[in-house]
């Protein structure tokens, strides 16, 4: 009996939506002519508002912007959103989409991020990006723009599943050309690579043509990823303690003691960590909240458990997730969030840019949902609701090339959030999401209602295993 009910509920998932939820969804709106009318408008410098205007798209691009009673073509569609303030659609720049049965590319249109970097999932992930890449630009599926590292190379230690071990310079080498075949945007490294193999990877994508982000590997240490050309550094960890202003004291299992760092961070080192990262075109994605986000399950867990887009993740992984409830909290866990979060206050002052990153998925985050979080804890390190705002669209745009994104002005990609309320006053603002333009294809406040109560209830019949570790 256990058996036929386990059948009937794999076939209702299947009718739901199969892995992803994807079978079953309404198609996304087509990329027509639209134009925005009474808006008001983040400008360029991500500080100042323009208000009263309209934004005219047309297939996929912003082909004007002027006075909300500028003339509109005939054969647009007029969208009155008075009131409303426009800025640019947002990007979460470090999220882990290989986890079957969530629906990462819809949670992140219906939580207003139209572009996400993937840090690494199997190889047969990259394939399945391929596939939402082709159907999220034809229109048969709703998702963002999507940048990605088609998997993590790393020597043994690390305990994924999805990394690809390297033995050897030569080895690393053939992966990175694997990934030049495989149509990777750039590399990822990770902790555990030697100085043989990390500068092996450094040289070949360099000859094939591929960045390289991700972690600082414990060989290497800050300075020499940066001096080798490592394009971005992934979390906050590892730069944090290359700002103290002594030798971290550690406890007598080798682990380093987190509140001997708490004010004791240099201003002069951050310095001269910005102007070397600035120097050789690095940046920093500091993934702020993961922290606080882990202290909160056990200081608020009942707060945390109440979070109501959890209804967006199927239960098998809710259950996969509660052991992490029982471990009891790291002794460091809160002073080593708040040196991370005073660390990134001085890197910013020094002009490091910054891009905003969730490492999503992590037990009890939600795709899409998790970047306001860390774009509250960006301003709570110092910066300003406009350096955040940038941090999460127009910087990343920057960081790929991808200078048709991350603007809202004429030639731009239609990449949009319509917000009911100005972001610049308060950085929460960026949920409250009336409309989300992707790719020029509009989904307005019922759209995205649906789109949310779909992607809900394929969530709550998906009876799969959980993936990812």
């Amino acid at each position: 009996m256990g058996d036929l009910r386990k059948l009937v509920r794999g076939a209702l998932a299947v009718i739901a939506g199969c892995a992803f939820g994807f079978t079953a969804q309404a198609k996304p709106p087509e990329q027509g002519m639209a134009a925005l009318v009474g808006v008001d408008v983040l400008d360029a410098d991500f500080a100042t508002i323009l208000p009263d205007r309209t934004i005219l798209i047309d297939d996929g691009v912003i082909v004007a912007i002027g006075p909300a009673d500028m003339a509109v073509p005939d054969g647009a569609t007029v969208h009155d959103l008075a009131g409303k303030t426009v800025i640019p659609g947002l990007w979460d720049a470090h999220v882990h989409s290989r986890y079957l049965g969530i629906d990462h590319p819809r949670l992140m249109i219906v939580h207003g991020i139209t572009t996400i970097r993937d840090l690494g999932g199997g190889w047969e992930h990259q394939r399945r990006i391929f596939d939402w890449r082709e159907k999220i630009e034809s229109g048969e599926m709703a998702g963002p723009r999507i940048w990605s590292a088609a998997t993590v190379l790393d020597n043994s230690g690390a305990g994924w599943s999805h990394i690809g071990l390297v033995h050897s310079p030569e080895e690393a080498r053939e992966q990175v050309r694997r990934l030049k075949r495989e149509g990777a945007d750039f590399v990822k490294v990770y902790s555990n690579l030697t100085p043989e193999n990390y500068d092996a990877i450094i040289d070949e994508a360099s000859k094939v043509g591929l960045p390289v982000d991700g972690h600082v590997p414990l060989s290497i240490g800050v300075e020499r990823a940066i001096r080798s050309g490592q394009r971005v550094i992934e979390h906050a960890e590892e730069i944090a303690i290359a700002l103290a202003d002594h030798e971290p004291e550690k406890n007598a299992d080798g682990y380093l003691l987190w509140t001997d760092l708490e004010g004791r961070l240099s201003r002069d080192k951050a310095a001269e960590l910005a102007a070397l990262m600035l120097e050789h075109g690095s940046y920093l994605s500091p993934t702020l909240n993961l922290g606080p986000h882990f202290n909160s399950l056990k200081t608020d867990t009942e707060a945390a458990l109440a979070n109501p887009a959890l209804r967006f993740i199927p239960p098998p992984y809710l259950v996969a997730w509660k052991p992490r409830l029982d471990r009891p909290l790291w002794p460091s866990a809160l002073p080593s969030a708040r040196v991370e979060k005073e660390a990134i206050g001085l890197l910013h002052e020094a002009g490091v840019r910054i891009i905003a990153g969730t490492d999503t998925v992590k037990p009890y985050f939600v795709p899409g949902h998790a970047l306001h979080d860390e774009l509250v804890a960006l301003v709570g390190a110092g910066l300003s609701e406009g350096e955040v705002i940038r941090a999460a669209t127009r910087t990343p745009a920057e960081m790929v090339g991808a200078l048709g994104q991350g603007l809202i002005a004429k030639g731009q990609a239609a990449d949009l959030l319509v917000l009911d309320a100005s972001p610049l006053e308060d950085i929460a603002n960026t949920r409250r999401i009336a409309m989300v333009v992707a790719a020029g294809r509009i989904y307005d406040r019922e759209a995205l209602a649906a789109m949310r109560e779909d992607v809900a209830a394929k969530a709550a019949v998906w009876d799969g295993e959980p993936t990812g570790r």
